[in-house]
C-alpha cells in the first residue's frame, strides 16, 4: 500500500527557503538521497505539500510515496532512524517525522 510521508522540522535560526531547508537537512542523508531524488524525478514520490513557517523556523512537507520505492528506502534506513537523525542535527529543534497508510 502506498505510504504518506510527513514531517515538520523547527530549526533554530531561520532558513533563508524552503529549498535551502530540504538541502540541509538532505545533505546529512547520503546513503538515501540518490533514492529520494529518483523518486521525485520518475513520479514513484509526489509532493503534495512544503512549506517554511512566516518565522523561516519550521519546515513542513508531505509526500506520496509508492510502494516499491519505500520497499526501497527501508532496503537503505528505517523511518525511526531518519528520524532519530534529524533530532540529532546541530540546526534542528524538534521533528515530527513518519509514514502512515495512504
Amino acid at each position: 500500500m502506498a505510504k504518506t510521508q510527513n514531517y515538520t522540522i523547527v530549526f533554530k535560526e531561520p532558513q533563508s527557503s524552503v529549498e535551502d531547508a530540504m538541502y540541509l537537512v538532505g545533505g546529512h542523508f547520503s546513503s538515501i538521497r540518490p533514492t529520494i531524488e529518483s523518486g521525485l524525478i520518475n513520479g514513484q514520490i509526489t509532493t503534495v505539500s512544503q512549506s517554511l513557517s512566516e518565522d523561516k523556523k519550521t519546515l513542513s512537507c508531505t509526500r506520496l510515496w509508492g510502494d516499491d520505492i519505500y520497499a526501497d528506502l527501508l532496503l537503505l534506513d528505517s523511518a525511526a532512524n531518519i528520524k532519530s537523525l534529524i533530532e540529532n542535527m546541530e540546526e534542528v529543534d524538534s521533528v515530527d517525522y513518519g509514514f502512515s497508510d495512504a
